[in-house]
């Protein structure tokens, strides 16, 4: 299945600002800036993605072809039929944590913190354009697609995420998971989307507002405000 690379990943300083809770003053201001215009050059965008038909649903796991078994405890959709599962893994590669901590050992603290920000802003978009190009697929065969559930969020337990890894085929693009089953590099991401048909779409509104960090999480709060 497909590698997605060279993917476009959006970002203003504006939106640096408004998440970072360190203060807004002049000198954060012109660090985002500064931030940004450097950390462009150091990002390497890429998602490894895998689908795999389901041939069962039962307690709370997921049967699928080719022998793996998922524990993804959430209601099935009420109505439709689960059809497929695509495991996905992506990054923006380890550059920018390497130059994170480049910055605080060179006793840079603030723009470490906002370069460490950046990064995870990033992964963030990328997500989003993972999701919203797994929606375009799904159309494509006449289905739909759920939004994205991660190991750590409710329904996917966080010792699913080095299958998913695997399941997702990770290291095409330069993931891998430690024994403790945390990936590398840091700024990545897993999960799975279900593909079916009348399954709810994905819609990063539902999503936040069903996420246990819906009220304390600092990239979504505006989007749960708003619902």
């Amino acid at each position: 299945m497909p590698i997605c690379k060279g993917i476009s990943l959006p970002l203003n300083p504006e939106e640096v600002i408004k998440r970072f809770k360190g203060g807004r003053g002049e000198r954060a201001k012109a660090l985002a800036f500064e931030v940004l215009e450097e950390s462009r050059a150091l990002i390497d965008p890429g998602v490894a993605w895998e689908e795999y038909p389901v041939m069962g649903l039962k307690d709370g796991e997921a049967f699928l072809e080719g022998g793996w078994t998922l524990r993804l405890l959430v209601q099935p959709p009420s109505r439709g039929k689960v059809e497929r599962v695509v495991a996905l893994a992506g990054t923006i590669g380890d550059k920018i944590e390497q130059w994170v901590s480049r910055l605080f050992k060179g006793g840079e603290a603030l723009k470490a913190t906002i370069a460490d920000l950046v990064g995870s802003l990033y992964v963030e978009v990328l997500m989003d354009r993972a999701c919203e190009c797994m929606s375009r697929y799904a159309l494509g065969y006449g289905l739909r697609s759920s939004h994205l559930f991660s190991p750590g969020m409710p329904g996917m337990p966080l010792e699913e995420q080095p299958k998913l890894v695997e399941m997702a085929k990770g290291a095409r693009v330069g993931i891998h998971t430690t024994e403790k089953g945390m990936m590398v590099p840091e700024k990545s991401f897993c999960g799975v989307i279900i593909l079916g048909e009348d399954v709810p779409s994905w819609d990063r509104h539902v999503f936040c507002k069903r996420c246990a960090l819906r009220d304390s999480c600092p990239f979504r709060s505006e989007i749960i405000h708003g619902l």
